[in-house]
Formats: structure tokens, C-alpha cells, sequence
């Protein structure tokens, strides 16, 4: 779009809003393997690619995380990963069809029905999945083929390997919570009704 010479104040507005865009700061929890297990090569290159493209974010496993324990309302392990999970803007959960996997479809057990968590995350799943009997696990991954589809992207063993287009969903996936965080303070403090938009 043409810069519209005549509107110098409108056109500066639009210039500092750009850069308060990029200096909105997130919080970015990546669920996943653990690091003896398959696939956490794959969720750790997803880590640093969003640590790339931006340095004020702060992209992290739970398991990285000190709780301190003070705040914590018992000494338990879900505490902890509860208060990580609420105060996280975006979380991305990487899914793997191996049944020594196993942590993360726990943790979609847990917070999968909970809408504050299903209006911040984001599932990498793959295409198919193996039916595992005499477990709980092929209830979890029903729901998550049932993930809104706007909210999931599922990759080919292929795609699995090359990570590229993984690496463009989440950077996407971030850029848009940043543009939808950065719009609500702005209609805050302007004191209007942040609409929904489609």
C-alpha cells in the first residue's frame, strides 16, 4: 500500500506501532520428547529456530524451568507444570506416533479440555498413528486428531526430517499471537472493546 504523504501524524503512529509489534515480548512453552528420547532433536531445533527470529521472546521446555517452590500450593510435579503451562502465551506440543513417548500426551491429558489452554496451543502431530492396545494412550490421541484444525499441523515422516515447514508453522503461529497481544493493550489503552476478528 502507497505511504500517504498528507497523513504525516497517521503515518508516524503507524511507524511506532510496528516497532511496539516487535518489541512485544511472549512466553513459549514446547512440549515434547525428553531429551533421551526420540524426536527431542526435532523439538529442540523448533526451540531455536523461534529463539532466532526473536530475541526478546522467552521459548523454553517445562523441564528447564525452576519453580520456585514457595509459591507452589504443594511440592508436587503437576503443581509446577500447571503454573509454567498458565503463564505461558503460546504453548506447542510435538507429538510423536512411539509409545516411549509418552510425557506430552500425559500433559494433553491433563490441559487438552481446558479452553485457556486449547486458545493458546498448538499440536505438531503426525499424519497416522499406530493404535496402541491395552493403554490409556489411544484415548489421548483421539482427541487429538479431534484438535480444532486451525490449531494443528500434521507432518509426514518426510516433513519430520526436514523440519521446514514445522519451522514456518510456529514462526507464523507466534507472529500472529504477537500482532493479537500487541492489538489488545493498544484497544486497552485506548479504552475500546477488543472485537473479534476473523
Amino acid at each position: 500500500m502507497p505511504k500517504d504523504s498528507t497523513h504525516n501524524l497517521f503515518n508516524e503512529n503507524f511507524q511506532q506501532y510496528r516497532r511496539s509489534i516487535k518489541q512485544t515480548k511472549l512466553k513459549i512453552v514446547i512440549l515434547g520428547p525428553a531429551r533421551q528420547g526420540p524426536g527431542y532433536n526435532k523439538r529442540a531445533q523448533i526451540r531455536e529456530h523461534l529463539k532466532s527470529i526473536s530475541k526478546t521472546d522467552d521459548v523454553a521446555f517445562p523441564e528447564e524451568i525452576t519453580v520456585p517452590p514457595e509459591i507452589l500450593p504443594d511440592e508436587g510435579h503437576w503443581s509446577s507444570v500447571d503454573f509454567i503451562i498458565a503463564n505461558a502465551q503460546i504453548v506447542f506440543a510435538l507429538l510423536m506416533d512411539d509409545k516411549r513417548v509418552t510425557g506430552v500426551l500425559s500433559e494433553l491429558s491433563r490441559y487438552g479440555n481446558q479452553k485457556g489452554f486449547r486458545d493458546k496451543s498448538f499440536l505438531i502431530l503426525p499424519e497416522k498413528h499406530k493404535t496402541v492396545k491395552g493403554s490409556h494412550l489411544p484415548q489421548i490421541w483421539a482427541a487429538a486428531v479431534d484438535y480444532p484444525k486451525d490449531r494443528t499441523l500434521r507432518y509426514s515422516d518426510e516433513e519430520f526430517l526436514s523440519c521446514v515447514r514445522t519451522r514456518d508453522y510456529v514462526a507464523a503461529k507466534v507472529d500472529v499471537c504477537r500482532k493479537r497481544r500487541r492489538w489488545d493493550e493498544f484497544m486497552k489503552k485506548a479504552g475500546m472493546t477488543t472485537f473479534e476478528y476473523s
